[in-house]
């Protein structure tokens, strides 16, 4: 995580925190004949995968940026969830500091973590079901701790992509061995982003 952190700006704040998670949606898959989105997300902790799902929506999504916005609402409830367990378990993790960060959520989508982060509407986002945006309430307030923080991630290491849809032989590779914490390949373009996941906190 540290070298993700030392590479993009904006995920400066991997460097203090134990878990993070990977959002992503394949808008209108083709094998489904309504045309629905699917979504995927997977959450690590301590650096290994403890949860992911891969899932069909059951809105059929008018944009790329809907799917997105559906898909990690999805991952915000599954990321709210294990910022509580932890909280409650703090005993087990001497090592974590209360309270404890928002659990990073990572989406590739600029326009749905826009709508995530900012609380209005507008001609591309008033028709979504309120429900979905429940992801701002777990982003918090001034009065209240944030369960998750909503950051973007490039798509290329975005390793939910690897659970949403088809993927050229290289870069199904490269995620397989991203997903399960495998050392990168000598064939990968730059090795040195494989271990975004494997290196200690």
């Amino acid at each position: 995580l540290h070298v993700l952190a030392d590479q993009y700006e904006d995920l400066r704040h991997l460097r203090d925190t134990p878990y993070v998670c990977f959002s992503d949606a394949d808008f209108a898959s083709q094998d489904d004949p309504k045309l629905r989105s699917t979504s995927g997300f997977c959450i690590y902790l301590f650096g290994s995968l403890i949860t992911w799902s891969s899932k069909r929506q059951t809105l059929t999504a008018k944009s790329t940026m809907e799917a997105e916005l559906i898909a990690a609402s999805s991952a915000a409830d599954e990321c709210s969830w294990m910022h509580q367990l932890l909280t409650s378990l703090d005993f087990l993790f001497p090592a974590l500091k209360l309270p404890l960060p928002g659990v990073p959520l990572l989406v590739d989508n600029l326009a749905a973590l826009q709508t995530a982060n900012h609380p209005r509407t507008n001609a591309a986002s008033k028709h979504i079901a309120l429900r979905q945006f429940r992801i701002r309430d777990y982003s918090g307030d001034n009065d209240v701790t944030p369960c998750i923080r909503c950051l973007w991630v490039p798509t290329k290491l975005n390793v939910a992509d690897f659970l949403t849809k088809l993927l050229q032989a290289v870069d199904f590779a490269r995620l397989a061995r991203f997903l399960v914490n495998l050392p990168p390949s000598s064939t990968d373009d730059n090795p040195a982003l494989g271990f975004y996941l494997v290196s200690p906190l």
